[in-house]
């Protein structure tokens, strides 16, 4: 597996995947490459391209802390190429997968948006004769790497994964295998329900809280396939209305492919509609700091178009489930304060696992993450009330919140609701004995 920094990045420790700073970071004494420390200079990730500076002599780049830095793109194809010679079986592997690079190049800048990069390593390294390395070679790493790779968080970074074993195994928007990065930066894949002989193995490429149109959308253009699965060929997307929209005229909801009312005629243009708020929820997800109003607010404006069960709405509503109890003015405190933020968390909670029933049957890290914030409310209702039924939903949600992240990475925030669920278990079993 070849694991890489995101191609756009502000200067980064390519052993750890830590951000660096003019003031913490180190020079690899072999390559030249910023890194956090001398331990860092000899993890393995690293030494892939630190051994082919070391073959082509090492020199000096001039890194910007201030932004992003373009020398980053070059080390997803760098560490690609070096396969060649450090482990020609795993290269082998990698170039039988499919680049799609005459799909690439049909992209208006695509050529020129990995002109510098692919200077960088032309210019820098020397190769022997049989390696062929020019320009097509590099663009078809970036290629392969953009068809069959995954992101996997480290560090608070999306590390881009090539593994060519896992590309294989097919793509479906229900999957019925689940991924996770373990410590030591492998990806550990699991059953997330039943999976009788004969039946195919499947993983997601996509998000998965995303409506129909705009998945195989994103999915052919960054993935080169048209998607086919049941999800996305069922009007309804497995009764979840996760692409559906109300009609304009009449108090009724139109469903893809037509988009077209049954009762007036009229059709509406679902695509464009889609893709308009899919653009504002992107916009309202990376905007920091984070606003409950904002995220409310969307959600007021768009339920009166979609479908209050449209995954761009049920996307917002995941995100505004951990909003209640930890943003400023919504904190604990508040909602003891106010029952009605704590009924709204419950309302949010319970419309969006019922979704997510239905979309990610089996194991699903939302569903454990859903089942977590659930738990707080009923908590806070057992507590103040005395309310053993509400006790007996807290443990349920607990227990859901367990089985669901157990394959957690100890770096991610999933591990650390796992944590606190199993505390909150403890204190709930000394509760009872009390």
């Amino acid at each position: 597996m070849v694991r890489s920094p995101p191609i756009k990045t502000r200067p980064l420790c390519l052993g750890c995947y830590k951000y660096l700073s003019q003031e913490t970071y180190i020079r690899c004494s072999q390559c030249q490459w910023p890194m956090c420390s001398q331990e860092c200079c000899q993890a393995a990730d690293h030494l892939m391209e630190c051994k082919m500076h070391q073959e082509s002599g090492a020199f000096k780049m001039n890194i910007s802390f201030e932004a992003i830095e373009p020398y980053y793109a070059a080390i997803l194809p760098l560490r690609m190429l070096s396969l060649k010679k450090q482990d020609p079986k795993s290269w082998q592997e990698l170039v039988d997968l499919m680049s799609h690079l005459e799909e690439w190049k049909k992209s208006e800048f695509w050529i020129q948006d990995h002109a510098l990069a692919t200077s960088f390593i032309l210019d820098n390294f020397q190769m022997d004769d049989d390696w062929q390395l020019d320009q097509e070679m590099v663009h078809r790493m970036f290629g392969i790497a953009y068809v069959n790779d995954f992101l996997a968080m480290l560090n608070n970074v999306k590390v881009r994964l090539s593994c060519p074993k896992l590309s294989m195994m097919s793509h479906d928007c229900t999957p019925n295998v689940i991924r996770f990065t373990d410590q030591s930066k492998t990806i550990r894949c699991y059953a997330s329900r039943p999976i009788a002989k004969g039946d195919k193995l499947s993983h997601t490429y996509c998000d998965l809280f995303l409506p129909g149109a705009i998945r195989r959308k994103l999915l052919l253009q960054t993935k080169h396939f048209d998607c086919q699965c049941l999800k996305c060929l069922d009007p309804l997307e497995l009764g979840t209305y996760g692409s559906s929209m109300k009609c304009a005229q009449c108090p009724i909801f139109v469903h893809p492919p037509s988009w077209s009312c049954s009762q007036c005629g009229v059709s509406l243009n679902g695509q464009r509609v889609l893709t308009e708020v899919y653009r504002e929820s992107e916009e309202l997800l990376a905007a920091k700091p984070r606003s409950i109003k904002d995220f409310e607010s969307f959600v007021s404006k768009y339920e009166k178009i979609l479908h209050p069960t449209n995954f761009l709405l049920i996307r917002i509503k995941y995100s505004l489930i951990g909003f209640y109890g930890r943003l400023e003015g919504y904190e604990l405190q508040d909602l003891v304060a106010n029952p009605a933020l704590l009924e709204r968390k419950k309302q949010l909670g319970h419309q969006v696992l019922e979704v997510l029933k239905l979309s990610e049957p089996g194991l699903s890290s939302a569903k454990g993450v859903v089942h977590y914030e659930l738990h707080v409310p009923y908590f806070i209702d057992a507590n103040l009330n005395k309310n053993s039924k509400s006790l007996d939903i807290v443990n349920y949600c607990l227990q859901e919140s367990v089985r669901h992240l157990k394959y957690k990475n100890q770096n991610s925030f999933g591990y650390s609701l796992l944590v606190s669920a199993l505390q909150t278990l403890v204190q709930l079993k000394r509760m009872k004995g009390a």
